[in-house]
C-alpha cells in the first residue's frame, strides 16, 4: 500500500516525559508526565498517555479554549543516545481502541526541535 503521509512513521514504544505548557502567555506548566510513543516520525509523534488534564492544564488548549497549549517533551530514543528535546502542539487526541498501559492516543506535531536533535532523530529513524 502506498504511504501518503509526509514523513515515514516508525512504530516503536519509546519512553517520553512531557509537561503541558500554558498557551495563554501566563507561563504556567504542569508537572512532568510519563508516556510512550506509538509511532514517531520527523514531523511528530503519536503519544500514549493516561492523562489529558494535569495541574489545571489541558493537553490541547487553555480553559478559555482561545489558546493552544504546548508540550515540552524529552524523548528517549535509545539507551546509548541522549534524549531528544522538542516542543510540540497537540493536533488531535482520542481514547485508545485497545486498552493497555495507557488509555489515550495523542497526535503531536513538532514545532521546535534543535538541528542537533533533528539529526539524532533522523539517524534513529534510518537504523
Amino acid at each position: 500500500m502506498f504511504e501518503k503521509r509526509r514523513f515515514y512513521r516508525l512504530k516503536s514504544p519509546i519512553q517520553v516525559r512531557f509537561r503541558i505548557i500554558s498557551g495563554d502567555n501566563k507561563g504556567g506548566a504542569s508537572r512532568l508526565i510519563k508516556g510512550k510513543t506509538e509511532n514517531i516520525s520527523m514531523g511528530g509523534i503519536c503519544l500514549e498517555t493516561n492523562l489529558v488534564q494535569v495541574d489545571g492544564l489541558h493537553i490541547s488548549h487553555d480553559s478559555s479554549m482561545l489558546y493552544k497549549n504546548r508540550l515540552e517533551m524529552e524523548i528517549d530514543l535509545s539507551p546509548d543516545m541522549e534524549s531528544v528535546k522538542a516542543i510540540g502542539e497537540v493536533i488531535w487526541y482520542d481514547l485508545k481502541q485497545k486498552k493497555g498501559q495507557y488509555i489515550y492516543n495523542v497526535g503531536v506535531w513538532f514545532l521546535e526541535i534543535s538541528e542537533e536533535d533533528k539529526n539524532k532523530l533522523s539517524t534513529f529513524l534510518s537504523q
